[in-house]
């Protein structure tokens, strides 16, 4: 995992987009409200500004930068004997993609294409890939839906198992992962907004977090025409030597936090994590044959935004990673495929 973080930070493009604050009209949400007590009448209390702006009314113009993801890791553990064999990676060559949104009232359409490869594809080959990512943030309640397809995968620091870059076993144009499935989650408190820090749609005026309930259905599936063991490791995989692949399916529940911190006026940072499990059924193949069993799993799902979001303008970068193992989260002897999807994203727009 050390390998996949150390990717997502080389990969996380700079792209800031400055331009003024100007101020019009909002419909709030939250705030307190005086009232005369002689005539009855109430208004805003000029002291406090409303914890969430909605900017649900305005045409919001979004133009963005973003790398889809789908990475894969295998090894194999015995918890038992506090034993876990060498993280193996493997990455496509990820493109860099160029797109806009737009949204205005309930309705939103954004629409992304591939620019350029990120890595030599002489050397990591070339990723074909379908990437349909649907994320929808409201008040109480949000929801992802995904759908991934990837095709040429390269194996991560190769030259440690023997095999260099540009040659079978190193390059994997047969490798293919396929993703698909959602996340629902509830929010529970009123003074927090997703949609303030990844869709631009409100803007959050004070600093506040919440308790946050993830439930997830996703299956994957890892198709190959050969081991995706190298060599020198198969020895460490016993029963489990000569993986090439399989489906999982999972249905588990995710706890989590989120909280957004307002740095001066309009600049902010808010870190999300959830870290839960559930129930797996686990079908892939390995040299002896084809296992079936079912078991847990786990799951982590996190995000990282930060940016500017003034009245008019806005701009920042975002981050989004969903991890699904098979390793079971109450230990024992098994083989872990992990599942990482998600996407990096850089951002600036404009409220009409």
């Amino acid at each position: 995992m050390n390998r996949i973080a150390g990717t997502l930070l080389l990969l996380i493009p700079l792209f800031f987009a400055f331009a003024p604050s100007r101020q019009a009209a909002a419909f709030p949400v939250g705030g307190t409200i005086s009232i005369d007590p002689e005539t009855g009448e109430g208004e805003e209390a000029g002291m406090e500004q409303p914890g969430i702006v909605d900017y649900s009314d305005r045409l919001i113009i979004r133009p963005y930068l973003l790398i889809p993801m789908n990475f894969l890791t295998i090894s194999r553990y015995n918890t038992e004997k506090g034993f876990s064999s060498e993280e193996v990676a493997y990455l496509p060559n990820p493109s860099l993609c160029a797109g806009a949104g737009f949204s205005w009232w309930i309705f939103g359409f954004s629409f992304h294409t591939a620019v350029v490869p990120l890595r030599d594809t002489a050397v990591y080959g070339k990723t074909t890939f379908l990437d349909i990512q649907f994320n929808y943030y409201f008040r109480k309640i949000g929801f992802d839906l995904f759908y991934q397809r990837y095709k040429g995968f390269s194996l991560e620091n190769s030259r440690s198992y023997g095999l260099f870059q540009g040659f079978p076993g190193a390059h994997r144009p047969d490798l293919s992962i396929t993703a698909i499935g959602g996340n629902l989650f509830y929010i529970f408190s009123d003074g927090f907004s997703y949609n303030a820090s990844f869709k631009q749609t409100e803007r959050q005026t004070s600093s506040g977090g919440s308790f946050i309930l993830m439930t997830s259905i996703i299956n994957y599936t890892i198709d190959s025409s050969y081991s995706l063991i190298p060599p020198s490791q198969e020895i460490f995989y016993s029963t489990d030597t000569g993986f090439r692949g399989g489906s999982f399916t999972s249905f588990g529940l995710s706890p989590g936090y989120a909280h957004t911190f307002i740095i001066g006026e309009n600049f902010y940072i808010t870190p999300s994590l959830c870290v839960g499990s559930g129930l797996m059924k686990k079908s892939y193949r390995v040299l002896i044959g084809e296992r079936n069993k079912y078991g847990s799993f786990i799951k982590v799902n996190c995000r990282l935004a930060a940016g500017y979001n003034a009245d008019r303008w806005f701009y920042g970068v975002a981050l989004v990673v969903d991890i699904t193992s098979t390793k079971s989260s109450l230990g024992g002897v098994g083989i872990s495929a992990s599942n990482i999807g998600g996407f990096i994203e850089t951002f600036a727009g404009y409220r009409i």
